[in-house]
């Protein structure tokens, strides 16, 4: 069962990076960046893309 759990976190890895279009690299896997494979969550806070411009200004207790 241990072996089915390692194969399993192996074939999930490889299907990120296809799914990132990183199956005909030529640099291949060794070539992905650290965060290349991370989904960017839509809800999470990033400026410029889903807060107001003057976010930063924001008093802390609101």
């Amino acid at each position: 069962y241990e072996s089915l759990l390692h194969m399993s976190c192996q074939y999930h890895h490889l299907i990120a990076h296809k799914q990132a279009g990183h199956a005909h690299n030529i640099s291949g896997i060794l070539g992905t960046k650290s965060g290349e494979l991370a989904i960017i969550c839509p809800a999470y806070p990033q400026p410029g893309k889903n807060l107001p411009p003057d976010w930063a200004d924001t008093p802390p207790n609101k």
